[in-house]
């Protein structure tokens, strides 16, 4: 992760990042609610009085007022300035399940225990509009606050037209629907279950669009990127999975906490997102992954090895080539054929501008990575080059053989000083730095 942030031994059940981006609030289970920097691993800023372990927590756009919701069916708007309740939002008969504050339309929703959809206005906080929907387990809002999505606990996602009208069943899972969100631009819709599935939805018309693969289990909580590009899914055994919407593609999987996952938020505007795990800990992650695919070799890759600044990867592969990668973008800058059959360790140079590579023949070769030049060694050693090592200090080069001989030598090659007789193959080397 990005960052490890604990708030300490008091499990954290609700997550939310300030729209703004500047940093992110968290429910626990004491009742309290902590408001942290992203620039500072500790709180910033402590409210208590929540009734019972929170269930929902939103904050405003200009971070002063937070929504919580928790299991004693109190729906709570809190003033940062007084650090107290501002307002009691009444009517919610059974524990909350979940609970959306709409900003832009004035709008408070909450799913209540009961199965009830209730909505009030901010304003005033008189409620103004409820639905009873088969039993639930979560809910999302569309931006505009015309459309209501519903997970239930039979499994099926339904979307609600606001003001209530009668629910559209979208999708199935094969147990409780324990997460529902609506993507950002409000095309998308995601339902994710303790059946271990992830759905995609289409918000216009509810069409099923696409079963993820290769969830983290049994998901606990999903949500979209602030993009509406990217759709992050967590799970009962702590694993995270994030995939792009528009293909399905996986991005990246991510693992840290050592219990369920409890709370997924995602930054508006940056490629990060938030997690809030049953250990107590809040973790930070990049949303892109951390790896690149360098394509090119047509048959294995058999060794690799990169350059002392970092700058070039090379790799030898079965299909008899060695390729140079600028590692900045990804692309390919050199390569080389008709390697040896039995390509053996490979190696850089410490300045960077050789390759060296051993083979089955005890042949040692070396290429330039500016002009591609090649300088081989025959004989280097009289059985199988085993092992290669460079002196990072400078040009210096040593080569390890079956025939028991370590060899030290420069590159571009010259001839070789003899380290050491071994009495059996050499395997292993190393330099120190």
């Amino acid at each position: 992760p990005v960052a490890r942030i604990a708030s300490g031994a008091d499990p954290v059940l609700a997550l939310a990042i300030t729209p703004n981006g500047s940093g992110f609030a968290t429910g626990t289970r004491r009742g309290a609610v902590e408001f942290f920097d992203f620039s500072r691993p500790y709180p910033v800023n402590e409210w208590g009085g929540i009734p019972g372990p929170p269930t929902a927590l939103q904050v405003s756009a200009d971070g002063r007022y937070a929504l919580t919701g928790d299991v004693s069916g109190t729906l709570r708007w809190w003033d940062s300035q007084t650090k107290g309740a501002a307002r009691d939002f009444a009517g919610t008969p059974a524990p909350l399940l979940a609970a959306t504050l709409l900003e832009s339309a004035g709008m408070v929703f909450s799913l209540g225990g009961d199965g009830g959809v209730r909505q009030w206005k901010t304003a005033d906080g008189l409620l103004a509009g409820a639905v009873l929907t088969p039993a639930a387990s979560n809910l999302a809002v569309a931006p505009d606050g015309k459309s209501v999505f519903v997970g239930g606990q039979d499994g099926w996602v339904r979307k609600l037209e606001w003001p209530p009208t009668a629910p559209q069943p979208l999708g199935t899972h094969n147990d409780v629907a324990s997460s529902v969100h609506v993507s950002p631009d409000g095309k998308w819709i995601a339902s994710g279950g303790v059946d271990a599935r992830v759905l995609l939805y289409q918000s216009e018309d509810g069409k099923n669009v696409r079963a993820f693969a290769d969830g983290p289990g049994r998901i606990t909580t999903i949500a979209f990127s602030g993009d509406s590009a990217r759709l992050v899914a967590a799970g009962e055994a702590g694993a995270v999975k994030v995939w792009n919407v528009a293909d399905g593609a996986a991005v990246s999987t991510h693992g840290g906490h050592t219990g369920a996952v409890l709370g997924v938020a995602t930054h508006p505007k940056a490629a990060e997102f938030a997690t809030a795990g049953a250990d107590g800990t809040m973790r930070l992650w990049n949303l892109t992954p951390a790896t690149q695919t360098l394509a090119g070799h047509t048959q294995p890759a058999l060794r690799v090895s990169l350059s002392p600044d970092g700058k070039t990867a090379w790799s030898v592969s079965a299909d008899r080539t060695l390729r140079g990668w600028n590692t900045g973008d990804g692309k390919l800058a050199r390569t080389v054929e008709k390697l040896p059959a039995s390509p053996g360790p490979l190696g850089v140079s410490g300045d960077g501008r050789w390759s060296v590579l051993g083979d089955a023949a005890g042949d040692l070769s070396t290429w330039s990575s500016t002009d591609g030049a090649a300088q081989p060694v025959a004989g280097a050693h009289l059985a199988a080059i085993t092992a290669v090592a460079r002196d990072p200090q400078g040009q210096g080069w040593l080569s390890a053989g079956a025939d028991g001989m370590v060899k030290l030598r420069t590159v571009p090659p010259t001839a070789a000083e003899l380290l050491a007789g071994l009495p059996a193959a050499a395997g292993v080397i190393a330099v120190s730095g």
